[in-house]
């Protein structure tokens, strides 16, 4: 009697997969009758003489190959999944669901999420729609199993609250009146109100992200005119007037120039929104209101020093000596309010609000980057490095937190502020400032944020070109 090879491989995988798991989690090989899933997997965290239950289950499929198809740059691995399998594993299972891809050559198992993954979900859909046999999964190839235990729960997680949505979507109002029977009623009003105001500040990051400027105008009105308004959505509301102004200043319909001085009244507002709310966003706007006072600082600085270099040729002018004393009076103010911000984004750190630090880091580390360019321009490039160190290293800070705390749209955009620094008189620090960007933007493993990222990378590579001095 011969063996069919696959059979041999299927069995080789299994053995690889369930040797990468920890020895305290227990797995149970699926019977033949259910359909697209060859594992259940429970998980226990180890005690000292015992382990003890999570309540976290999952499913697991299989698929072994001697060959894995690797991409050109050696970051992907992929592997083709039939549309039938697809719709159990994406659309009917509602068990947190991975896919594992076995390299019985070497051992290796390589997972990722299912429900949960947008990439993932978009390739199949995208097959169905076109009538397609089968669709193309794509798994890093660093995911590895060995080495991903605490990410493969996290993933988990991320497919549960997939799951629960869905379910939550899907659910009548006669069923939904029954499931809560027994829950405590103004926590889960309480909890729907914080869970509607993440929903709406997404619709907000959508519509500027589309330059929508009448349809951010009308959520600003509605969100900020609603006595029931949540102050985050509020708080959210009123920052996206920063972004409305811009765009309607980029199509001539407001003053460009005015830009600094608006951007210090909207912050001005928005502690007021918060003044009563959470510690973490009046600390926040603490830190922009002095950002924002401390970049009108050095915008003055700048012109002062362009007009200090206009008036020279007139060395009777008057101007010439009431510039000079200007200036003599603002580099004072520029330290102390550089100073203040210093200690401000200090005292987040110590108080521990990380999920605003890396943006509290890269307003500031913009607000000073006119200083920078002046210094420079003026030949004082010692001074200049000593500010761009002290952004380097509060914007590396700022990046470890945000890969930490998972803060993908923040790593983009201290990104962006990292190759804001750069010196124009200099190729190679142009070319590396750019380089480590890019290189911090393909670490965000989110595909919308991080196209969105490079997609701004590239509006500031194109404007360099432009840059004017």
């Amino acid at each position: 009697m011969k063996q069919p090879k696959q059979h041999s491989i299927g069995r080789l995988a299994g053995r690889c997969f369930e040797a990468s798991l920890p020895a305290h989690w227990p797995t149970r090989k699926q019977s033949e009758d259910d359909y697209g899933i060859d594992y259940e997997v429970e998980v226990f965290k180890p005690e000292e003489n015992l382990a003890e239950s999570t309540g976290i289950i999952f499913k697991a499929q299989i698929k072994g190959t001697k060959s894995i198809q690797v991409s050109s740059d050696n970051k992907v691995i992929s592997h083709s999944l039939d549309i039938e399998n697809g719709t159990y594993l994406l659309e009917e299972i509602k068990i947190p669901a991975i896919f594992v891809v076995c390299d019985v050559e070497s051992g290796e198992c390589y997972w990722t999420e299912l429900q949960s993954n947008k990439e993932i979900l978009r390739s199949y859909y995208e097959a169905k729609e076109n009538r397609q046999k089968s669709f193309t999964i794509h798994i890093p190839i660093s995911s590895k199993v060995q080495q991903n235990h605490q990410e493969i729960i996290n993933g988990v997680s991320r497919c549960f609250n997939a799951l629960s949505v869905r379910q939550f979507m899907e659910c009548s109002i006669q069923e939904f009146i029954t499931a809560t029977e027994l829950t405590d009623e103004e926590r889960l009003i309480a909890e729907m109100d914080v869970k509607r105001s993440v929903l709406e500040y997404r619709k907000i990051e959508k519509l500027i992200a589309g330059k929508d400027k009448a349809g951010i105008s009308k959520i600003i009105n509605t969100i900020l005119g609603s006595s029931d308004t949540p102050i985050e959505l509020k708080y959210a509301a009123t920052m996206a007037k920063e972004n409305l102004f811009l765009l309607r200043a980029y199509e001539g319909e407001e003053d460009r120039n005015r830009f600094y001085e608006v951007r210090l009244e909207i912050m001005q507002e928005a502690f007021g929104v918060v003044k009563d709310g959470p510690e973490h966003l009046k600390s926040l706007t603490s830190v922009f209101i002095s950002a924002a006072e401390l970049q009108i600082f050095c915008y003055e600085d700048y012109h002062l020093y362009i007009n200090l270099v206009l008036q020279q040729e007139k060395p009777e002018s008057y101007w010439l000596l009431e510039i000079m004393h200007r200036r003599s009076i603002l580099a004072n103010e520029i330290v102390d309010k550089f100073n203040e911000c210093n200690m401000r984004l200090r005292d987040l750190f110590v108080e521990g609000y990380y999920s605003v630090f890396p943006e509290a880091a890269g307003r500031i580390s913009e607000s000073i980057i006119q200083l920078v360019l002046r210094l420079r321009i003026e030949g004082l490039k010692e001074t200049a490095m000593k500010f761009v160190a002290w952004a380097d290293s509060k914007l590396n800070l700022a990046r470890e937190i945000s890969r930490s705390l998972e803060l993908w749209s923040s790593l983009g955009m201290i990104a962006q502020e990292k190759t804001l620094l750069t010196d124009l008189d200099n190729p190679e620090d142009i070319e590396q400032r750019f380089k480590i960007a890019e290189e911090w933007i393909d670490s965000i493993p989110d595909e919308n944020e991080r196209e969105r990222a490079k997609k701004k990378l590239l509006e500031v590579k194109s404007n360099f070109d432009k840059t004017e001095l």
